[in-house]
């Protein structure tokens, strides 16, 4: 039989998830390769190959490391999270801290306002405090995003990196899905008092800062043209699918918002 189990799951007693065994593979012909499609979200982490008395382990190989869904705290990770570790000077040093802040917060934490004399609740200031204030935010944001560009601008050592950085888990195409989803969100529904033509705008600012993005080559690096060659098309794709997820909302939008959405989309897709 063979078994799907991971790091938990890795004894010879332990059950895992039933992949194959002896009886089904001979009923399809005893096959020297076979596909077998996996329904559960997150891969297994190796294969628990059992014979009479005996057990073994194999690892999983990936063809293509792209196709894996990310793990369940980076599905939790919110659009702005995912844009500050981007575009960050060391995005795995930020990505290292985010996740050592996010298992260390507790619920139990002390709260400074639970404490304080004036509740934020009730003071009066604290409720227009400029940093929830929409131009404070479209600054912020403003400056993550220049620094997006030179992060989508850096040398890469080889197309595969580069596809990396634009498709990984945590790259360029999962931080527009999040931008998307935001934009969802906010046609439905208020989320974190984030307006749909918020939401939109900022769909429009990454694909302006990616439109604007030139290539700087080192040496050892992949040069413009094959840079051109993966990051053109992508950015093609990227701002037709954007598009069609945001008209599938059917949210109305002002006429000058309309069309200048129209109009960035275009610029992308020549």
């Amino acid at each position: 039989t063979i078994d799907a189990v991971g790091r938990t799951l890795s004894t010879a007693g332990s059950r895992g998830t039933h992949v194959l065994e002896t009886r089904g593979w001979r009923t399809r012909g005893a096959p020297a390769l076979m596909t077998i499609e996996w329904l559960p979200m997150d891969p297994p982490e190796m294969l628990r190959v059992s014979w009479g008395q005996y057990t073994a382990f194999l690892p999983l190989n990936v063809d293509d490391a792209g196709c894996l869904p990310p793990p369940p705290a980076i599905r939790d990770m919110s659009s702005d999270e995912m844009l500050a570790i981007i575009a960050a000077s060391d995005p795995g040093a930020a990505l290292r801290a985010w996740e050592r802040l996010r298992r260390t917060s507790t619920i139990d934490a002390f709260d400074p306002d639970l404490d304080s004399a004036t509740p934020s609740h009730l003071d009066p200031l604290n409720r227009y405090s400029l940093s929830t204030t929409f131009l404070h935010r479209v600054r912020r944001r403003a400056r993550v995003m220049a620094q997006l560009r030179r992060v989508v601008e850096r040398p890469a050592i080889s197309s595969q990196a580069l596809e990396w950085r634009l498709r990984g888990m945590i790259g360029i195409e999962s931080l527009a899905n999040r931008f998307a989803a935001d934009f969802e969100a906010a046609s439905t529904t208020a989320k974190n008092g984030t307006a749909p033509r918020e939401a939109l705008l900022t769909l429009a600012d990454l694909l302006i800062v990616l439109r604007g993005a030139k290539y700087v080559r080192a040496e050892g690096c992949i040069s413009t043209s094959q840079f051109e060659r993966i990051f053109r098309p992508f950015l093609n794709d990227l701002a037709t699918k954007l598009a069609y997820s945001v008209n599938a909302r059917g949210h109305p939008l002002p006429q000058d918002l309309a069309a200048f959405w129209d109009r960035t989309v275009r610029e992308c897709q020549v």
